[in-house]
């Protein structure tokens, strides 16, 4: 879920934006409201919002001159001639756009940071735990693990070589059958490097205790639910 701070001179539009815009988006969660840079800077500060949502055109140069620690998202809700601009860190919307079409806009925006976010907390527990990115099974796993994130739930891992290691296979050129025995061999590796005295972290995520190793089912299921 990304932190959002919205800036604002009307309350009108705030309330507009919220009530029709972020209350359809459940990936956004509000942080703070602000109708001028110089509050808005105490609650990034306070609270490093992860995306601005904004009316006010000097965000770009506010942000430039203000807060160097981090780089939120932006995005500007403008009276400009240009419906929809995309870069890689901001987003324009033109303010005469309907709600729905600014949502389909927002959610696609920040669709893009959420998933760089997920791989990024995936990878740093599957190194936590041991695991060697050289190998392909590695990167068959990490793969693995964010395609489940996609059910949220409402898939079984009983058919984990049909409805996972097959779209695995698909993206990587391989077959299923591949998938299956690297990430095995993966897991054996991650296994063989740890000994009693340092399986600790594979027990706290998994729930198990040495020399119980974990399976692949176990591993996707408790990663990616950790990460939704």
């Amino acid at each position: 879920m990304l932190k959002v701070l919205i800036i604002c001179k009307n309350l009108s539009i705030v309330k507009t934006i919220t009530n029709k815009v972020i209350c359809d988006l459940k990936e956004l969660q509000i942080v703070g409201i602000a109708n001028e840079f110089n509050e808005a800077k105490e609650i990034i500060t306070e609270r490093e919002p992860d995306l601005i949502i904004t009316t006010l055109s000097g965000i770009l140069e506010f942000l430039e001159n203000n807060i160097n620690f981090y780089t939120p998202k932006v995005i500007i809700i403008s009276k400009s001639e240009e419906t929809y601009t995309d870069h890689k860190s901001m987003l324009v919307l033109n303010f005469n756009l309907n709600f729905k079409t600014m949502s389909k806009y927002i959610l696609k925006f920040i669709q893009e940071d959420i998933s760089d976010s997920k791989k990024d907390l995936a990878m740093s527990i599957l190194l936590n735990l041991g695991f060697n990115f050289k190998l392909m099974g590695t990167t068959y796993l990490l793969d693995s693990i964010l395609y489940a994130t996609t059910y949220k739930g409402y898939y079984t891992f009983d058919k984990l070589k049909r409805d996972i290691y097959s779209y695995v296979a698909i993206i990587n050129k391989t077959d299923s059958d591949k998938v299956k025995w690297s990430i095995d061999r993966s897991i054996k590796y991650m296994y063989s490097k740890h000994s009693k005295d340092s399986y600790n972290v594979v027990e706290k995520y998994f729930g198990i205790k040495y020399p119980k190793k974990p399976t692949p089912k176990l591993i996707i299921s408790v990663i990616a639910n950790y990460l939704i």
